[in-house]
Formats: C-alpha cells, structure tokens, sequence
C-alpha cells in the first residue's frame, strides 16, 4: 500500500541566521517543472565542497583581511557567519557543508510575516500615484503634438514609450499589488511564491538562448540593410500591401516576408526587446522548436488577418514588423498560463497580462497607424496553438519531434523568404 506523503516542513518562526541542515525552500522544488527543480540551482564547486562560504557583492574586510567582490570567502565555523549576517554584510550566494547547491542571498532567508495592509499602502500608493502623473503627462503631451505642428507617428511614439515604461507598467504593478491583498496570503504561500520566482531567475541565467538569438537576429540584419539605402527597395520587396489578397498566389511570399522589415528603430527594438524577454521565458517553460513554430507562424498569420481585415478598407497603404510573431508568443504564454497556472511564475503571469493589457491599449490608442489586424491574427494563432500543445502532453517524444521538425522547416522557409527579398532589393532593383 502507497504511503500518504509526508506533509510539507513547516517555515520556520525566525529567520535562518545560521545554517541549518532543513532548508525552508526544499518543498518548493517539483520535478513536474522544469525551472522548478533542485538543478536550477548551480552545483557547489568541487573546491568548496563540504565547506562553508559566502559571496559578497562589494569589497569588504573580514578579520583584519580584504575580499574583493565576487569572491568565494570560506569561514571557519558557523560564528564567523553569524557576526556577518548580524553587521548586514553585502552576501549573494551562499554554501552551506551539507547542501550540494550554491544558495542565492535571496533563497537563504524566507519570509517571516506577511505585509500589513498599512505596509502595503505606504509603499505602493505613492508608487501609484507618480506612475498616474507620468500617464496623465504623456498623454497631454500626445493631444498636444498636433497643436504645435509635430508628428504623432515620430514624437507620439515616443511619448507612448515613455508612458508605456514609466506609466502605465509602474501603474499596473502598484494596482495590482494593491488589489491582490498580498496581505491576505497564508505565510506559506508568499514563500512558496518567493521562492519559485527565485527558482525561474536562476534557471533563466542558466539556459541557452540561442534559439531565441536566431530569431532576432534576422529582423536585425535586414534593418541595417534598411539603414544602409536599400529601405525602398526592401519594402518595395517584401512589405505586405493593403488589399494584397488579390494578388494571390503570386504574393503569398510576403506573409512570411514583413515579418522582417520594420518602420524605423524604435520599431525594431520594441519587437526584438519583446521577442527576446518572452521567447527566454518560453523556452524555459517549453522549449525552442515551439517558440519558433509560434513566432513564425505568427507572423503568417498576422499577415493574413492584415490583408484580410483592410482588403476592403485599406487603412494604411503597406504593413511591416515582426508583431504578429511577439504577439503569438504573448498569446502562447497567455494560453499556458490559464491552462497550467503552475507552470508560469506569479511575477512572470502578471508582466504577461500587464503586456497583454498594455499592447490593447497602444493599438487604441494609435489605431491610425499601428496595424492591430496583424496583431490580433498573431495572438489568436499562438494562443490556439498553445492551447492544443498543452493538451498533447501525454504523447510528449512524438509531439516533440514533429515540432522540431515543424519547426526546422518553418524557419529554413522564412530564411528563403527573406533572401530572396534581399537579394531582388539589392541586386535587381
């Protein structure tokens, strides 16, 4: 007969000054997530092993002798590590002797009570109401462009990004902080919360972003192509033209093809700055032939929603960017988090939905030239597809295979795309 599990150790009442052999994170690993295990963690080096040592972030002197920041200072016994918790020293990873791990600062102590609502309130309020002033400012700022002669396509987005950064993200944190009622969680669910945001940062660190890499760099190269004289050429090439149904098949290409051009460089850092955030933390949560199954076949399908929504009602006469493939992986990690909620971090679901929110309102917001067909398209694609991975998971190895090749074929297609569009635009035009 199966043993009932063993209930969860119970958090300690004071904070763990000394080491001790029962470490308050250990529940919170699960083998089921793949950030969530004990390897997120680095292993101890060899030559600190059995060992009992700290790493500082700034130069201090301990014992009449100087450690330079980021080194490994061993102590002698669990005395020495007491006074330098006690005089607040600046530790960020820890070894304890009996722990085959090196511990993050952050993971060492957990928390001891929950906020007090009044907390709560001094310290988000006033984060809150700054954020709303820099809002209500932006958006004045916007009004009043056209009064003074300026152009709401160039100085408005900047404003946007300044709002979007300093405003509107600010805002949506403090909000939501404030409405969640942090202060009503059990004790264990705040460090159950702390520690598995410290689980996905660590793994993040960790992993190979390459995948990722390859992506962005495409939309990157092309835009210094763009720099270089060849801009008209390029779009003339490959931008995706209102009302280009009807010229299908012939210009089938071009779905793939706008996903690599874009319309100045905020545009493409916007895109590759989003692609690059979410992309890390899907791979981390899935892997990479799914990302750039998500992200290419977003791009497509945006394509298609573009032409298909303005082939009646043509808004503006050409669409580029790579929105449609960020929206997807947005839509993806939207898809993932409402269907297993432990499998996205707390912090990481809230930046996707503060995003999601965020990208509903700047399309609104500047509808005259900001292509939300494209967007739209590319968000219900990799939501869907999302959706239809998570219930695979049961057949995970050919699943796996299938994407991967999938995945393979869809990016050696788009790389074909985008060379011949460069080379019409370079050598033939």
């Amino acid at each position: 007969m199966e043993q009932p599990p063993e209930p969860p150790q119970s958090l300690p009442s004071e904070p763990q000054t000394t080491p001790s052999r029962q470490l308050w994170f250990e529940q919170f690993f699960d083998l089921s997530i793949p950030w969530a295990r004990r390897e997120a963690l680095d292993p101890v080096p060899e030559s600190l092993r059995g060992r009992l040592a700290i790493q500082l972030s700034q130069g201090v002197t301990i014992d009449n002798t100087f450690h330079r920041e980021n080194e490994w200072v061993t102590l002698d016994d669990e005395m020495a590590f007491q006074r330098l918790v006690s005089q607040h020293a600046p530790i960020t990873q820890i070894i304890l002797p009996h722990f085959d791990r090196v511990i993050p600062g952050g993971l060492f102590m957990p928390e001891v009570q929950v906020p007090s609502r009044a907390g709560e309130l001094k310290t988000w309020l006033p984060r809150l109401t700054k954020s709303l002033l820099v809002i209500v400012g932006c958006l004045t700022a916007i009004i009043a462009l056209p009064k003074f002669g300026l152009s709401l396509r160039e100085f408005g987005i900047v404003f946007a990004i300044i709002g979007i950064m300093f405003g509107v993200y600010p805002f949506l944190e403090a909000a939501s902080r404030l409405f969640r009622r942090v202060d009503k969680l059990p004790l264990v669910e705040l460090n159950r919360r702390k520690a598995r945001a410290l689980f996905f940062v660590q793994a993040l660190g960790k992993q190979s972003n390459t995948a990722v890499l390859i992506l962005v760099a495409a939309p990157v190269l092309v835009f210094l192509l763009q720099f270089s004289g060849y801009r008209e050429s390029l779009f003339y090439e490959g931008a995706l033209r209102r009302g280009v149904a009807a010229g299908w098949p012939g210009d089938l290409f071009r779905l793939l093809s706008h996903g690599a051009l874009h319309d100045g460089i905020i545009h493409v850092a916007f895109n590759m700055i989003a692609l690059w955030q979410l992309g890390k933390a899907w791979i981390l949560m899935r892997d990479w032939s799914s990302l750039w199954t998500i992200f290419i076949g977003g791009i497509a399908a945006g394509g298609l929603a573009s032409a298909w929504l303005s082939s009646d009602a043509p808004i503006i006469a050409q669409s580029v960017g790579a929105s449609g493939g960020v929206m997807a992986v947005l839509g993806a990690l939207v898809a993932s988090g409402m269907l297993a909620r432990e499998s996205v971090p707390a912090h990481i679901w809230r930046s996707v939905l503060q995003m999601t929110l965020v990208m509903i309102i700047f399309g609104a917001v500047f509808s005259s030239f900001i292509d939300n067909g494209a967007h739209a398209g590319g968000f219900i694609f990799g939501f869907l597809l999302s959706c239809i991975l998570a219930r695979c998971t049961e057949i995970r190895g050919p699943i796996q295979w299938a994407l991967s090749l999938v995945a393979v074929v869809s990016f050696a297609l788009w790389l074909v795309v985008v060379g011949r569009m460069v080379y019409q635009a370079v050598f033939l035009s």
